[in-house]
């Protein structure tokens, strides 16, 4: 059911995007194990990812939709805690 509804709402959202402009930018990022800084591999190993440069790549990445790979759940209520800060 939740992915059904997530699926519905980027649906819609893209729907509206398409609608407003001619095209749409679309970018994926592969986060690499986002809330779990041990499991990250070579120099990024046990860093722990910064809410406000991800935030700064998200704003530079230019894109009209991004897609987030490699989050890992590490907050309350399945979320991720850094996401929630960004």
């Amino acid at each position: 059911m939740r992915k059904t509804l997530a699926l519905a709402l980027v649906l819609v959202f893209v729907t509206s995007i398409l609608h407003a402009q001619a095209t749409a930018r679309v970018g994926a990022w592969n986060i690499e194990w986002l809330g779990v800084p041990g499991s990250r591999s070579g120099s990024g190993k046990n860093v722990k990812q910064k809410a406000s440069d991800i935030a700064d790549y998200i704003i530079d990445s230019n894109v009209d939709i991004l897609g987030l790979e490699e989050v890992s759940l590490n907050g309350p209520n399945n979320t991720n805690v850094t996401i929630a800060e960004v």
